[in-house]
């Protein structure tokens, strides 16, 4: 993740766009029912406008964001009756979190939690077959734990 913030100083209340790019192995809900095992992987990639707000320091200062966002997600199957196949598509997202920020002269070191939610897509259609219907895709979920250091003011 990388992302530029904007804050007025003295203001509770900032924004952030931030982009995103992860790889992720899927959970096992498309083992099909004959101990034919499928692999899923869920490759996400976009970017988020977040609004920020402040609370009062103390000797960290924490936050809380949440904002809306665009995603590209692709979403891989090998193996199983289901695959191999492979879809992507561009939908909305959304998220909410929470973070705290230590001050060090002009460095400023966060650890941050979001919950991610990318909305399903088209999803997959049968292999080598131009006529089957597509379903509604899944919807991504993910939750990233965050730790860095942000340079400049915040």
């Amino acid at each position: 993740m990388a992302f530029a913030a904007f804050r007025i100083p003295t203001w509770p209340l900032g924004f952030r766009l931030d982009g995103t790019y992860g790889v992720n192995n899927a959970n096992t809900t498309l083992n099909d029912s004959n101990d034919q095992y499928s692999t899923e992987r869920s490759k996400p990639f976009g970017a988020d406008l977040d609004l920020l707000w402040f609370l009062p320091p103390f000797h960290v200062a924490p936050y809380l964001l949440g904002g809306v966002g665009v995603y590209h997600t692709t979403i891989s199957i090998t193996g199983g009756r289901f695959g191999p196949a492979d879809t992507s598509q561009t939908t909305v997202a959304w998220n909410v979190g929470v973070g705290v920020l230590y001050n060090i002269r002009a460095l400023h070191l966060f650890l941050e939690a979001r919950y991610v939610s990318v909305a399903g897509g088209l999803g997959f259609s049968c292999p080598l077959a131009t006529s089957c219907p597509r379903l509604l895709g899944p919807r991504t979920t993910f939750v990233p734990i965050l730790a860095g250091i942000q340079f400049g003011k915040p």
